[in-house]
């Protein structure tokens, strides 16, 4: 059973690789080799999980808890930032796609923060609605200059 077990499981990973291949949406250079596709989309594919383990309050029970964790989702959006412009140095984008990329985040990361204002409200008994409208403010707004900082620093980009 093992052995027939882990032909099925390599079988249905080779078949979801050559998909993935197929219809993979930002191609960036016909030319790479099927390594390099390989390897981009292991890339993505961990960023997205990683994205969504990271970024959620699902795990959080504690008022100092969602605290920790705005922050630190807010916090990740400069280094997301960094890696964009890592990526920017790396090889040719356009200033366009990534202002796009940095929107994108941006939305995002302020989603998941409304998300943390619903969980805290579920913590009533805990922290009045006040201080909880505070701190998304407060976290809005550290995001907002990220934000903004990020716009400029691409935006002056050749």
């Amino acid at each position: 059973m093992g052995f027939k077990w882990f032909f099925g499981l390599l079988t249905g990973y080779a078949a979801g690789m050559a998909l993935a291949i197929k219809y993979q949406k930002d191609k960036k250079n016909k030319d790479a080799s099927f390594l390099d596709e390989i390897v981009d989309i292991h890339k993505s594919a961990y960023s997205d999980v990683r994205d969504f383990v990271v970024m959620n309050f699902e795990d959080v029970e504690t008022w100092d808890d969602l605290q920790a964790k705005g922050k630190e989702i807010t916090d990740s959006f400069m280094t997301e930032v960094n890696s964009m412009k890592d990526s920017l140095a790396e090889k040719w984008v356009s200033k366009e796609a990534i202002l796009e990329k940095v929107q994108n985040a941006y939305d995002r990361r302020m989603e998941i923060l409304e998300s943390g204002k619903a969980k805290a409200m579920e913590m009533i008994d805990s922290v009045n609605e006040e201080t909880v409208n505070e701190w998304l403010e407060s976290a809005k707004k550290s995001l907002d200059s990220s934000y903004q900082k990020a716009q400029k620093f691409f935006q002056n980009q050749k």
